[in-house]
C-alpha cells in the first residue's frame, strides 16, 4: 500500500484562518491583493511553526509520522480555547466582557496543565503501541482535507455570484454630470468625517438622557450649520455611506441585488466613489481614512484570529486586548486629520472615526475599556455616551486645529452614518453639520439626508447644477437571515415620532 504523505498538520494550521475568511467573506474581497495578504501573512507563520514543532517532536518521538499526529492534536487545543472560554462562560452565566484578564489567565493555566497532560499521554500511546501509523495519517489527512472543504465551497458561491453581480457598478462607466462648471481660483480642502453611530441631539437627549448642548453650542459658534432633524438614508454603514459618497440612492442594488447578503457592491462603490472621481478631475488628492482600507481588515482579522486561540491571555499580559488595533486607528486618525492642512495641494479626506459606536473602548476622559454591546442596557447606554463625551472632546480640538491653522479655507462635514440601537428613530436620527466658510448655504435645512450633502457642497463650489433629491430613510438589516437590500421606506414613520 502507498504510503500516505503528511499534510494534516498543515491543512489543519490554516483551516481557522480560511474559516474565519470564509466567515466573513460578505464584507471582503475574494481574489485581490487585500484578501491574498490578508491569508498569507498569518499562514506563513503558521507553516513556520507547524515545520518547528515537527522537528522537535520528531526528534522526540524518531517517527516523523506519529510528530504529525501530535502536532496537529497540539494545533486543534491551541485554535479550540477561544471558542471554549466562550462556552464555558456564557454556560455559566456570564459574557467574556465580563471576564477580566486575570480570570482568563488562570483557566489559561489548567487549560495547559490538562492539555499538557493530554498530548504527553497520546505520545507515551503513540510512542509505545500504535504500530499502524499510516493508517492514523490517512485519516488525519482526510478529516483536515473536509474541513477545508466546507469553507472553500463557501468562497466559491460566494465567487460566482459575485461574478453574477460583478457587472452592476461599473465604476469606469459612470459619467459624472459637470454642466456649467465654475473656475475657482482658490479651491477648498474638503473634510468629511463620519462619526460612527453618533445620534442625533434629540435621540441622545430623549433616549440616553444626555444633554449634548454644550457641544452644540461649540459647532454653532464656529459658524456650523446643524441640521437638527436630519435622518440618515440607510440604516448601516456600508450602505449610508455608499449613498452618501455617491450622492444618489441604492434603489439599484435593491432591484439587482434582490435576496443576496453579498456587501462588496456598496463596498466598491465607497472605495471608487463619484465624489473622489470628481474631485480628482479638478486637482484634489483624495485621503481615504475609511474603516474599509486592507490596513484595516488586516488588523481586524489578525484580532479576531487571535482572540480564538491561546496567545490572546499571554499578549493581554504585554498590554493586548482585542480592541487595541481600533484605539489606535482612532488616535491615528485625528492626529492625522489635525496635519492634513499643511498639505500643499488641495485634497479631500474621507475619514470614518469608528465612535461612538460600539465596542466602547473609551471612557468620557479617553481612558481605557473594553466592552461590547453584549452588556445590560443601561451599561451599553453609559458606555456608549461616555464614548460621545469623549469624541466630543477629540473633535472640538480637531475643529479648532483646522480653523485656526487651514491656508486654503475649509469645508468641514461632521456626520454620522446611522444612529444607534435597533430601535428606528433612535437608528436612523444623526449628527448632521455643516461648516462652509463663507457662512450658511441656503440650500441647506434642517432635515436634510446625507444623499444631498455632496450635491450641495459640488453645486456650491463647483458650479453643477445637481437637483436636491427628496429626504427618504430605507431601513434594512444585515446578518446570516437578514436580507440587506430588501428596503423599507420609513421616513413617514420617523418624520411621525
Amino acid at each position: 500500500m502507498k504510503i500516505p504523505r503528511i499534510i494534516h498538520p498543515f491543512l489543519f494550521a490554516i483551516f481557522p484562518l480560511i474559516s474565519l475568511f470564509s466567515h466573513n467573506i460578505a464584507e471582503l474581497p475574494i481574489i485581490s491583493p487585500d484578501s491574498i495578504n490578508l491569508i498569507c501573512n498569518p499562514a506563513i507563520i503558521a507553516i513556520f511553526f507547524v515545520i518547528l514543532f515537527l522537528v522537535i517532536f520528531t526528534i522526540i518521538l524518531k517517527d516523523s509520522y506519529k510528530a504529525a499526529i501530535l502536532v496537529s492534536v497540539a494545533i486543534i487545543i491551541f485554535f479550540s480555547y477561544g471558542h471554549l472560554i466562550k462556552i464555558i462562560s456564557k454556560s455559566i452565566g456570564l459574557d467574556i466582557c465580563f471576564l477580566s484578564e486575570e480570570s482568563k489567565f488562570v483557566f489559561l493555566k489548567y487549560y495547559i496543565s490538562i492539555c499538557a497532560v493530554l498530548l504527553v499521554f497520546i505520545a507515551y500511546i503513540l510512542y509505545r503501541f500504535f504500530s499502524n501509523i499510516f493508517a492514523l495519517t490517512r485519516i488525519f489527512n482526510i478529516i483536515s482535507i473536509t474541513l477545508l472543504i466546507i469553507p472553500f465551497i463557501n468562497i466559491i458561491c460566494y465567487g460566482i455570484g459575485r461574478i453574477h453581480f460583478s457587472h452592476i457598478f461599473d465604476n469606469g462607466k459612470i459619467e459624472i454630470s459637470e454642466n456649467n462648471v465654475k473656475a475657482i481660483n482658490r479651491l477648498p480642502d474638503i473634510y468629511y468625517i463620519i462619526l460612527d453611530g453618533y445620534c442625533s441631539d434629540e435621540v441622545l437627549n430623549n433616549y440616553y438622557h444626555y444633554n449634548n448642548q454644550e457641544f452644540i453650542n461649540f459647532l454653532k459658534k464656529k459658524n456650523f450649520y446643524i441640521a437638527s432633524k436630519s435622518k440618515s438614508n440607510y440604516a448601516f454603514t456600508l450602505l449610508s455611506v455608499a449613498s452618501s459618497l455617491n450622492f444618489e440612492y441604492l434603489d439599484r442594488l435593491n432591484k439587482k441585488l434582490g435576496s443576496s447578503k453579498d456587501l462588496t457592491i456598496p463596498l466598491k462603490m465607497i472605495r471608487n466613489n463619484k465624489t473622489s472621481r470628481f474631485l480628482k478631475t479638478k486637482g484634489y488628492k483624495f485621503i481615504h481614512m475609511g474603516c474599509f482600507t486592507s490596513e484595516r481588515y488586516s488588523g481586524i482579522f489578525v484580532d479576531l484570529l487571535i482572540q480564538t486561540t491561546m496567545a490572546e491571555p499571554f499578549l493581554s499580559r504585554f498590554g493586548y486586548d482585542r480592541f487595541t488595533d481600533k484605539r489606535n486607528y482612532v488616535f491615528y486618525q485625528f492626529s492625522r486629520l489635525a496635519q492634513l492642512h499643511k498639505m500643499k495641494e488641495p485634497f479631500f479626506v474621507y475619514a470614518h472615526i469608528l465612535l461612538p459606536h460600539s465596542p466602547y473602548v473609551f471612557g468620557a476622559n479617553g481612558e481605557k475599556i473594553a466592552k461590547e454591546d453584549n452588556c445590560s442596557e443601561e451599561e451599553i447606554n453609559a458606555y456608549y455616551v461616555n464614548q460621545v463625551s469623549y469624541v466630543n472632546k477629540q473633535v472640538e480640538k480637531l475643529v479648532e486645529e483646522i480653523l485656526s491653522n487651514s491656508d486654503r479655507s475649509p469645508v468641514i462635514i461632521l456626520q454620522a452614518d446611522h444612529g444607534q440601537g435597533n430601535n428606528r428613530v433612535a437608528r436612523m436620527s444623526i449628527l448632521n453639520a455643516y461648516y462652509f466658510p463663507e457662512g450658511e448655504d441656503k440650500a441647506l435645512y434642517e432635515h436634510i439626508t446625507p444623499v444631498n450633502t455632496f450635491r450641495i457642497i459640488l453645486n456650491r463650489y463647483f458650479g453643477t447644477d445637481y437637483k436636491l433629491l427628496d429626504d427618504h430613510s430605507y431601513f434594512s438589516w444585515w446578518g446570516p437571515s437578514e436580507k440587506p437590500y430588501n428596503f423599507i421606506d420609513v421616513t413617514g414613520e420617523l418624520t411621525n415620532n
